[in-house]
């Protein structure tokens, strides 16, 4: 009876050691989940700077985020493959802010527990790479996708494989509810993108399959099950695969259908094209009522309409002339108006003029002419008056 009871002992010993080693494991996970704290703190603080940049709080234009790394697939195709990343670090508003920073505080510390804080880092990138990819087949082809949702959802699909694979080690952390819950916001937040053209489904939906699928390979740190080694060569192998999706995604995705870089310099040439005819326009009027006034002579009026602002308009109307819009582009008709106009005020501005004696105020050669030009630039004003009115009202 004694001579049998050593392997009982021994195996006592065994099972209190594995029951030590997971307790030691478990207590590992309570670690400050670190990078998800620092991810956090990153997208708030470029939110900040985006702000005061001049970005709005609520909606920051996509020019705005465009210029700040925002993913295109016009400029992806360019070669800017930068903006994959950097596009997940960014955010349009403050609604959009916190949306995504409330789905990693509520799914990032535990995963990060689960998997590490290196390999955590390694599928939040992954998956916002792969979201990004993507993205340009879908909202990045004729728009501009910022925003960490991507690789939220990702770490949110990490979140639901560890939970079904592992939970007989995480009892309490990833429980029913847990999984039940995690699964209706994703399945939320998917069906809200299919009736918002403003959700980047196809990030969502590439972060989310990216990251089940690196939760799949990286090894997680509770088992035990893996050795050093073998860690070391899933962690690779999880990379590589992020990495090699993101290349296939990216490469495959098919010619921009809008030049982003090219519609915004056109809008930008298209305002200021605005700006400098209402100045050259509103300092004519200055100087025609200071001549009326008797402060400028009407001579010298005269000779700065035909020498200074004939000109001007010219090269307003040059600089309009090189701006390009693509076909079914909205702003067609603003910017046909915009040519219409320089051309107009060129010709008015250029028109010789008959003087009578003395100061007396010059004639126009041609004053039919004058009034009509007169009365086609005020309809063009209206016209431009209401596309703005309507441009701001999102029409």
């Amino acid at each position: 009876m004694q001579a049998g009871k050593a392997p009982q002992d021994a195996e006592v010993i065994r099972s209190q050691s594995a029951a030590a080693a997971l307790a030691r494991q478990r207590q590992a996970l309570a670690r400050q989940p670190w990078v998800s704290y620092a991810l956090v703190l990153l997208n708030v603080g470029l939110w900040l700077a985006t702000l005061a940049s001049g970005a709005a709080v609520l909606q920051a234009p996509a020019d705005k985020m465009l210029s700040w790394g925002g993913n295109a697939a016009s400029e992806v195709q360019r070669g800017e493959w930068w903006r994959l990343l950097t596009a997940v670090f960014l955010h349009s508003g403050l609604m959009h802010l916190g949306m995504n920073m409330s789905g990693l505080l509520c799914t990032g510390p535990t995963v990060e527990r689960v998997y590490g804080s290196r390999r955590f880092l390694l599928l939040y990138l992954g998956a916002g790479l792969a979201g990004s990819a993507m993205s340009l087949h879908f909202s990045a082809q004729s728009g501009t996708a910022v925003g960490a949702s991507g690789a939220v959802f990702g770490v949110a699909g990490a979140l639901l494989v560890a939970a079904l694979r592992h939970r007989r080690y995480l009892p309490t952390m990833l429980s029913v509810y847990t999984l039940a819950g995690v699964g209706l916001l994703l399945l939320d937040a998917l069906l809200r993108g299919l009736f918002s053209e403003r959700v980047d489904n196809a990030a969502h939906i590439g972060g989310l399959l990216t990251g089940c699928m690196l939760a799949l390979i990286l090894p997680e740190r509770i088992s035990g099950r893996h050795g050093v080694n073998e860690a070391r060569l899933r962690t690779m192998a999880a990379a590589v695969a992020a990495l090699a999706l993101t290349t296939m995604l990216a490469l495959g995705a098919p010619p921009a259908a809008v030049d982003m870089r090219n519609v915004f310099l056109a809008g930008a040439a298209m305002e200021k094209a605005l700006r400098d005819l209402n100045m050259n326009m509103a300092r004519m009027a200055l100087e025609e009522r200071a001549a009326q006034a008797g402060r400028l002579s009407q001579p010298l009026r005269d000779e700065r309409r035909r020498r200074v602002y004939a000109p001007a308009f010219r090269n307003i109307g040059s600089d309009l002339a090189t701006i390009h819009l693509q076909q079914g582009d909205a702003r067609g008709p603003l910017l046909r108006d915009l040519r219409l106009m320089a051309a107009l005020m060129e010709e008015l501005s250029a028109m010789q003029s008959a003087f009578s004696v003395g100061n007396a105020r010059p004639a126009l050669a041609d004053p039919a002419r004058q009034a009509e030009i007169i009365g086609q630039v005020r309809q063009v004003q209206e016209r431009i008056l209401a596309w703005r009115d309507g441009a701001r009202q999102g029409k």
